[in-house]
């Protein structure tokens, strides 16, 4: 597998065109900086699902594993959430960067949100059955296979895997072709 790294600067315009790149086992990656405002979390949530979208028209359509496109938007919608209500990048001139991952062969999708840090780590909360919010993280861990809060110099970043389920039998003329090679080289 390939590995491409691509550095965001302070000074990088916010909001550039999304930043995907394929290496040759398929795996898309992308990232992007946001400012860290409300009306952002619904082009995050584009920026993720729009990858993945790209990613598999480059993969000729057909993927080995499931991937509930609806799922990882609500996902990354709690996590951006979270970051602009609970962090200084939801300040005024705040921002927050975006990035995931995507392996179709190590059935794994990886998303994580940078933001500039606040007065608390991100956790859940405990509430009362009647409260109407802060409920997130709940579903973030609910949902995701794993999901956890690390640090960057800058602030933290919360991220989150789903693990990827097999799709069922593919025809032969739906397989990629590596799936369909044989152990000593030969195509089926």
């Amino acid at each position: 597998m390939v590995t491409v790294t691509a550095a965001m600067s302070v000074n990088q315009s916010v909001n550039q065109e999304p930043v995907t790149l394929l290496t040759p086992a398929s795996a898309a990656r992308g990232d992007r900086l946001f400012w860290g405002r409300a009306v952002q979390v619904r082009a995050a949530r584009r920026f993720v699902v729009a990858g993945l979208a790209h990613g598999l028209a480059q993969a000729g359509g057909v993927l080995p594993v499931e991937l509930d496109q609806d799922l990882v938007a609500l996902l990354v919608s709690e996590v951006v959430t979270n970051a602009v209500l609970h962090s200084a990048s939801g300040r005024a001139d705040g921002t927050l960067l975006v990035r995931y991952e995507f392996d179709p062969a190590d059935r794994r999708l990886w998303v994580a949100v940078s933001d500039l840090g606040g007065p608390s780590v991100p956790r859940r909360c405990r509430h009362a059955l009647e409260s109407v919010g802060r409920r997130g993280l709940e579903v973030v861990e609910v949902l995701a296979s794993r999901w956890g809060v690390g640090r960057h110099p800058r602030g933290r970043v919360v991220w989150f895997e789903l693990d990827l389920k097999l799709r069922p039998e593919l025809s032969p003329a739906e397989a990629p072709a590596d799936l369909l090679r044989c152990p000593g080289g030969e195509t089926g």
